[in-house]
């Protein structure tokens, strides 16, 4: 398993427990401002996941494409 996969993952653990021990907050004391964060948090967690998909996205099309690079070398294309 690869470093970026480990933290993507990572981060979503967290944002989870996180929005979790806001959620029991919010439950516990009735704060509309822990409401509120405990939404935003809805957010970050989403965006881990997004993380999580374009790195596994990006991974296979390097994998598909590894013969056809995207970008062409500068030097190839440059006059000597």
């Amino acid at each position: 398993m690869s470093s970026t996969l480990k933290i993507a993952m990572g981060s979503i653990l967290v944002g989870l427990m996180v929005l979790g021990l806001k959620t029991l907050a919010w439950y516990l004391t009735g704060s509309v401002a822990l409401l509120s964060d405990a939404l935003e948090s809805i957010v970050n967690v989403a965006t881990a996941l997004a993380a999580l998909v374009a790195n596994q996205t990006e991974w296979h099309v390097r994998k598909r494409f590894r013969y056809f690079p995207l970008v062409p070398n500068a030097h190839a294309t440059s006059p000597p």
